[in-house]
């Protein structure tokens, strides 16, 4: 305790020294236009946090670009943005005080000469000591309905401790998803970077595992990334109820470097039972590999998928884009406004504005440009070696909105991952047959087109076809019945992912001749009958298809089909005639006779 005390003696008189020369630059710059940030303040977070945030007035300066952050005198962090006004300051020991003050940056002015803001006290949050409850009750993240939130007490996983200790949850069968809240665990971050900070969750009931979590995304090198809360499970489905839980190094399971990350909090939030505002967030590309000059589209979905409206001022959506690409441009749809690209950061923002009813989603476009001098090493075609799936390069997109702890709390996508191919080979070629059945065929028949592709191209493939007589479809196969004789083509275009598609015209056309009629019989069945037993006369044109018929016979007979039913009360011999016609003016007749024998019995 006398060394606490001694500590803040000395900065006392430091802080003399600085706010005298600070009061005495501050007046020189302000004329000057650089005037300090003021009302700096220091607040203590949650139990378990281990972070104390500092938040502060703009000055008002249009000129600012960030600020330094300093702690008991010395230089901490650098945020950008003059309208970044706030910052947490995690990592931190239970219970030890700290003071800070902040530094207005302005471009083209040395460090020693900045002016600089208030100084500010703060102790920094203790451990939760008190029992489960107290732990829930006091935890960065917001309690609710269907939450069930575990204070992991900020220890460290790394290379002498993989695991935490095992903690005791109550989790009933169900869908969750999966908060985390994680900070960066390694002191000499901001001199060098870490690529394997990650780590996820495994659940179990009576010593048996039941499930595993996905990974969390990798923190950012050279900053601290205390207080950085992310969702790594969307619907994580149990099966069966669990009661315990450890946070587990994501070393263990991809064979990566155990580097140093920390473990604040886990939340589990019950799907089938909370409510309010849920937010989920997808990311995709048109382009799972490119070379350099290439152009690729980003879409970026954002729904509602809780049972109330997300408002909270705003959701807000950041995507910091890749270093080997250009922006471009952006697209967005209704409800949505663009904040911005930020150059410096390199970042594109956009803003749902009105707020998101359940079962609502905005979409939002990013259109980038492969740099033409990234270097070889960086567009090889050979996967690189990230933590998302070895491509070269990848990117992850966030949304976030003050219902989530003002801001605090970020929904990340799925990472996407491209691989970028200087010289990249030949697309895989198409090539496709196209046939058409029955070929010849009649007026009013139906004509079977069918398309097989072959080739290099393993598929899946899409269909585009068009033609004569209004032919259209999207199948391998479609049907198209044709009224009139002649002769008609038809063309098909063939795709698939990463394949050269391919534009054919039919090789053979489908040949539709006139339907002339040739020939007809008609044949009655039985040939014998009984008296009152039903005879069935059917006709046969040659060549067949659709004609008109005209029944005509003894003992009233008469229809208009290819085939009639009729039954005779009385014995005899029975004459049935039918006349067809065809296209062309074709007409045929032919009679044939029955024999009613009034001793015939059927077998």
């Amino acid at each position: 305790m006398a060394m606490k005390n001694s500590k803040h003696i000395t900065f006392t008189a430091l802080a003399l020294v600085i706010t005298a020369a600070v009061s005495f630059g501050s007046t020189a710059f302000s004329q000057g236009g650089y005037p300090p940030p003021t009302g700096l303040t220091a607040t203590t977070q949650s139990v378990g946090s281990g972070q104390i945030k500092l938040a502060w007035v703009k000055p008002s300066s249009n000129a600012v670009i960030g600020y330094n952050i300093y702690r008991d005198g010395a230089y901490l962090d650098y945020v950008i943005g003059g309208g970044t006004l706030s910052y947490y300051d995690g990592d931190l020991p239970p219970s030890a005080a700290y003071d800070y003050f902040v530094k207005a940056v302005y471009l083209g002015v040395a460090e020693a000469d900045l002016p600089a803001s208030n100084i500010v006290s703060a102790v920094s949050p203790a451990y939760c000591t008190s029992g489960p409850a107290y732990c829930v009750g006091n935890n960065p993240f917001v309690a609710g309905l269907g939450r069930t939130i575990v204070d992991l007490k900020g220890k460290k996983l790394d290379a002498n401790r993989h695991q935490s200790e095992i903690f005791t949850v109550s989790l009933p069968a169900g869908r969750y998803q999966v908060y985390v809240r994680t900070f960066d665990a390694f002191p000499l971050r901001y001199q060098n970077p870490q690529s394997n900070e990650r780590w996820f969750v495994k659940l179990s009931s009576g010593g048996r595992e039941v499930a595993q979590t996905n990974l969390t995304i990798d923190l950012l090198d050279h900053l601290n990334e205390m207080g950085s809360t992310q969702v790594i499970e969307t619907e994580l489905v149990l099966t069966e109820p669990v009661n315990k839980i450890q946070a587990v190094h994501a070393g263990v399971v991809n064979g990566g470097s155990f580097d140093d990350v920390g473990t604040s909090a886990v939340m589990f939030v019950n799907m089938d039972e909370a409510g309010g505002c849920e937010l989920v967030i997808n990311k995709s590309a048109n382009k799972t590999e490119v070379a350099p000059g290439d152009v690729i589209t980003y879409t970026i979905t954002v729904a509602n998928e809780g049972t109330e409206n997300c408002t909270g001022g705003g959701n807000y959506i950041y995507d910091y884009l890749p270093s080997q690409v250009i922006y471009v441009s952006e697209t967005e749809s209704s409800g949505m406004g663009f904040l911005g690209y930020y150059e410096d950061g390199h970042y594109v923002r956009f803003n749902a504005y009105s707020p998101l009813v359940p079962g609502e989603e905005v979409v939002a476009t990013i259109t980038v440009q492969v740099r033409t001098d990234i270097p070889e090493s960086s567009c090889d075609g050979e996967p690189g070696d990230d933590d998302d799936g070895g491509s070269d390069f990848s990117n992850i997109v966030y949304v976030t909105n003050n219902e989530y702890g003002a801001r605090s709390m970020n929904v990340y996508s799925n990472s996407v991952a491209t691989l970028c191919d200087a010289d990249p080979e030949p697309d895989p070629i198409i090539d496709t047959t196209v046939v058409p059945s029955p070929n010849p065929s009649y007026p009013g028949g139906s004509v079977t087109w069918t398309a097989t592709p072959f080739g290099e191209c393993p598929g899946p493939f899409s269909y585009s076809w068009t033609g004569d007589d209004g032919l259209t479809g999207s199948t391998a196969s479609i049907n198209h019945i044709y009224n009139n004789p002649g002769s008609y083509d038809a063309t098909i275009i063939v795709s698939a992912p990463g394949c050269e598609p391919i534009t054919k015209i039919s090789p053979t056309p489908a040949i539709i001749n006139p339907r002339n009629l040739s020939d007809i019989t008609c044949e009655p069945s039985p040939k014998t009958a009984a008296v009152n037993q039903q005879v069935v006369w059917t006709a046969a044109p040659n060549p067949d298809g659709d004609y008109t018929y005209n029944w005509s016979g003894d003992s009233g007979l008469s229809g208009s089909a290819k085939t009639v039913k009729k039954s005779y009360s009385s014995p005899g011999i029975y004459r049935a005639r039918v006349n067809v016609e065809g296209v062309g003016n074709s007409r045929c007749d032919s009679t044939v006779n029955v024999k009613i024998n009034p001793n015939f019995q059927e077998i």
